[in-house]
């Protein structure tokens, strides 16, 4: 794509401010990023002049997420040309977020572009597009309801908060579920975003959180989610019994891929010598001992620093590494070192050859 800008002659001093914003919302420093972005997102057409003019020197993988999310912001429809454009650029790395800026304010002729991503392998993907999906279905949002039985836990709660805030209950089960969302990759408390989602949304709706705290252990929230459950079942006459705990076996290995692009994947080894896939409902993939062996072996004998790389949302990471199992480490894509790139490999054969 060509990138068109808006003005032909060099830039005003105030396009120098707002071109200092853009920059300034792709520095390292988080709450920098925030603010200029948001300085660049109010300045309309402005910004994203300034915005067309770094990506013109600079490229798009220098986007970041809050400039992305601006775009959203800015009130130009250029600005959502742009972000379609971004959207269905499948190397750019913040698709999903510029997908979630679409779909915060949908417009009707983008129903199509939602519906083209509720399928997508990305998890992020599919809750972006659901967002949007469901803030134009109107009365009958068949998609979002279908959306309840997603293979994953973070996109059917999503769903379930997008039905109620429509005013409809048919997904408070699974709210009343996600408040005991438990997943933790290796000290990476997964869950706790979803306890989260989950906890916002039946609070707006009850009017009280009977204490609950996304924060809490399982046995400390146990009084709150049975209040939940009781108040939905008077409200509805749903019984929403409460799972037992899952039993997690230990993890002594695993291998982590982020990617807003691709998906994620998620491979652990128990101490039994088992391998998993997945989170929340992770499965068992047959693999040879031998193959898994080989994978343990070479984690055992890689000792390397915590982090490789500048990691934006696409990473990978290996945990369990060193003598005692008790290192990890993360790599941006392209940074990733020969020892640990052919333990990638070693990962990928073995579930290549597994079964489920």
């Amino acid at each position: 794509m060509t990138i068109l800008l808006l003005g032909m002659a060099g830039p005003s001093q105030d396009d120098a401010k707002v071109d200092k914003w853009v920059r300034d919302a792709t520095r390292k420093h988080p709450l920098i990023r925030i603010q200029a972005a948001k300085r660049v997102g109010r300045a309309g057409a402005k910004g994203l002049e300034a915005v067309q003019r770094f990506v013109a020197k600079e490229g798009r993988g220098k986007l970041s997420t809050p400039l992305v999310r601006a775009l959203g912001d800015m009130g130009v429809p250029a600005a959502r040309t742009f972000l379609r454009e971004l959207v269905e650029d499948d190397q750019f790395t913040w698709r999903p977020q510029a997908l979630t800026s679409l779909s915060e304010k949908p417009e009707a002729d983008e129903c199509d572009l939602f519906e083209k991503y509720l399928q997508h392998r990305s998890w992020l993907m599919r809750r972006a597009a659901l967002t949007g999906t469901a803030r134009l279905a109107g009365d009958e949002p068949k998609q979002v309801i279908a959306a309840l039985g997603d293979r994953d836990l973070r996109v059917r709660v999503h769903a379930a908060a997008l039905l109620l805030e429509s005013g409809k209950t048919g997904g408070l089960a699974q709210l009343v579920h996600g408040l005991d969302a438990e997943e933790v990759f290796f000290r990476d408390d997964l869950g706790y975003r979803v306890r989260l989602a989950a906890s916002k949304a039946l609070t707006k709706w009850a009017g009280k959180d009977y204490g609950y705290s996304p924060r809490q252990t399982r046995s400390e929230r146990t009084r709150a989610v049975q209040e939940f459950a009781a108040r939905v079942r008077k409200a509805t006459g749903v019984v929403v019994p409460r799972p037992a705990a899952a039993k997690r076996p230990g993890y002594v290995l695993g291998y982590e891929r982020r990617s807003c692009r691709d998906g994620d994947l998620y491979l652990r080894v128990d101490d039994k010598g088992k391998l998993w896939r997945g989170l929340f409902d992770p499965v068992v993939v047959t693999v040879s001992a031998n193959r898994l062996a080989m994978v343990r072996q070479n984690a055992r004998a890689i000792t390397t620093k915590r982090r490789h790389g500048r990691i934006e949302c696409d990473f990978v990471n290996f945990a369990g590494l060193g003598t005692d199992g008790a290192a990890s480490t993360r790599c941006a894509p392209g940074a990733i070192p020969e020892a640990l790139s052919q333990l990638e490999t070693l990962w990928q054969e073995a579930i290549k050859k597994g079964k489920q």
